[in-house]
């Protein structure tokens, strides 16, 4: 663990994943984010819902989740319109205001969500870099609230970077053949500068502060790469596609945009000096296969599993890591610098990465029950529009059930589903919460309005929850045997018939589901994971085994695979390594009753 003398640098970038940076590692055009893998822990970032950035640069910041610091939209009302969320529209204190509190002097430059607000350190907001001129005009100064303090206006206004700036030599980094763009007809190159503008504009901010100021802890966040990838993925394929690299001018702009990150990078590295840990976090993915998916703007190509990667004093050398959330990075650094990080913090310190400290009382830092609070929420839910609204109690929702709060989400659910009773989606939500919390009849009830808007072969499959749910397990068993009769599900749906033939026990079935939802996508772990159930129910411990490795090494987090994977174990004799299974399961989940209680089983003498 460092000392109060340390410091700790937290760098964000949009949109990142190491399908994608391996091969520039390897072809050693990534050479400052190599050394930070070498030299410390690496591996995947999950994010929980809702999968907006904004928010989930908000928890990365606080530990918290959506419904705790409440930026549930990305923007809030105004005089005359809407604009980007800012700092009083969050409800939970970031690291830097809880370190600041501390004597552990902070800056934060270009995160979202902080725009106005004020702490005992600098902050420059997401506003920084925004144009405030036409084309051609001198800039206004910044709005106000960009800047705390705001003297700083006189040293950063004349930092930001226009787009005018950048110029043809620095286009030709990215598109070598960029004259052949028709700039009358195709507007890339104006977009293209517009965003690196945005990162030039928050480097040069960040590497002034940093220089000039002292700091014990510095948080930088870079979006560009998400409008460049937004631009130009579907002229790329990366290294792991088969296919063919579309030989385009723009194929090299996605390769030259992490080129100029990772030089960027070196440069913060630098600055924080030699003895400084450093993080890297990315909250979502791109892959090449979603890159192949790239459609307009569509975001379901974009997935909540980016990167992250640290490395400092008291951190392990060249190191996988698995399972990191969001939620850990906040708690992380508040235990680098020997703090507690909140008993409302459901994040965990990193394993590897910070000392676990013994002696540190957890603090309290968000109150869910305080009525300032509660306040805060009702009063910042009745200044939206209507219609923003509800988008506002959906993701604040999403992110109740996702925290197993579902007692909490219930009354939002049926509120929106009363207003809207034709989404499917509020149905499905309150129909699945009100099972999960036995409230049956209700259940039905609802059901009978959504069964509506169904197609028949889709409402087998919430019958079939509810004939469950009753005990009626005959009825059940049919509508899923009507369902598998319609094999064209969603990848959602497939698990929860998945889920159903477990509780019914049909283990043939259950394999044949897992092995058609493979065929579409053999990169599914939880196929993979069905197909390990079912194998081992049957006893078949060799392809069980097989199938839970392929689920833990495509989501090493995933807990019941390491189950299965043990019992398959256990089930061949192998009782050294089924024990060392579940040690390996309980050092990413140490919470894990189950696995508890499945170790204490495999460590019974025999015929006790």
């Amino acid at each position: 663990m460092i000392g109060v003398s340390g410091r700790v640098l937290l760098v964000g970038w949009e949109l990142a994943g190491w399908g994608v940076l391996n091969p520039l590692m390897d072809q050693g055009k990534l050479p400052n984010l190599k050394n930070l893998v070498e030299s410390g822990i690496s591996g995947g970032l999950s994010s929980p819902p809702p999968s907006f950035l904004p928010s989930q640069w908000t928890t990365i910041a606080t530990g918290k989740r959506a419904w705790q610091h409440q930026i549930c939209l990305p923007f809030q009302a105004n005089d005359t319109g809407v604009e980007p969320v800012k700092a009083e529209s969050r409800s939970a204190r970031a690291v830097w205001e809880i370190l600041s509190d501390q004597g552990r002097r902070s800056l934060a430059v270009g995160w979202p969500a902080t725009h106005g607000g004020a702490f005992p350190g600098v902050s420059v907001s997401d506003r920084f870099p925004i144009p405030t001129a036409p084309p051609g005009a001198p800039w206004p100064p910044a709005p106000a609230g960009t800047y705390h303090p705001a003297h700083l206006a006189a040293q950063l206004d004349p930092l930001r970077v226009s787009p005018e700036e950048i110029d043809a030599g620095t286009l030709a980094h990215y598109i070598p053949e960029w004259g052949q763009v028709d700039q009358t007809r195709d507007p890339v190159l104006s977009l293209l500068r517009l965003l690196l503008a945005l990162d030039f504009s928050y480097q040069a901010a960040i590497t002034k502060l940093m220089a000039s100021e002292a700091w014990s802890f510095a948080a930088v966040r870079f979006p560009a790469i998400l409008g460049i990838c937004r631009l130009f993925a579907r002229h790329h394929l990366f290294a792991e596609t088969p296919a063919a690299k579309p030989v385009t001018i723009f194929h090299e702009v996605l390769p030259s945009a992490y080129r100029l990150l990772d030089a960027m990078l070196g440069r913060l590295i630098k600055l924080a000096g030699p003895d400084a840990a450093i993080m890297l976090a990315a909250p979502n993915e791109i892959s090449a296969r979603s890159v192949e998916a790239f459609a307009g703007n569509d975001h379901s190509w974009m997935h909540p599993a980016g990167i992250f990667v640290a490395t400092g004093p008291g951190c392990q050398r060249d190191t996988l890591l698995h399972g990191a959330s969001g939620l850990d990075i906040a708690p992380t650094i508040l235990r680098w610098f020997g703090l507690p990080s909140g008993d409302d913090m459901e994040g965990r310190v990193l394993a590897g990465c910070a000392s676990a400290t013994d002696g540190i009382p957890n603090g309290k830092t968000w109150d869910a029950t305080n009525p300032d609070n509660l306040a805060r929420v009702a009063a910042l839910r009745q200044s939206l529009r209507p219609t923003d609204g509800w988008d506002f109690d959906w993701n604040r929702a999403q992110s109740l059930l996702d925290a197993g709060r579902t007692n909490a989400a219930l009354p939002l659910l049926a509120t929106l589903f009363q207003e809207f009773p034709e989404n499917p989606s509020f149905c499905q939500a309150l129909f699945q919460a009100q099972l999960a919390l036995g409230l049956i009849d209700e259940a039905e009830q609802t059901l009978e309005v959504g069964l509506e808007s169904l197609p028949p072969a889709a409402a087998h499959l919430p019958q079939a929850e509810l004939a469950l749910a009753r005990g009626q397990r005959d009825c059940a068993r049919q509508h899923v045997l009507e369902l598998l009769k319609a094999p064209a599900h969603s990848l959602a749906a497939w698990r929860r018939i998945g889920l159903l033939l477990v509780a019914l026990r049909e283990w043939d079935q259950l394999e044949a589901c897992a092995r058609t939802v493979l065929k579409q996508n053999e990169n599914d772990e939880i196929a993979w994971l069905g197909l390990a159930e079912a194998s081992l129910r049957r006893r078949d411990f060799d392809t069980a085994v097989a199938a839970a490795k392929r689920a833990m090494a495509i989501r090493f987090a995933l807990a019941d695979a390491h189950l299965v994977y043990a019992r398959a174990l256990a089930g061949k004799g192998m009782h050294l390594a089924a024990i060392e299974a579940i040690e390996r399961l309980l050092s990413v989940d140490p919470d894990n009753e189950f696995a508890k209680a499945h170790l204490r089983r495999l460590r019974r003498p025999a015929g006790k």
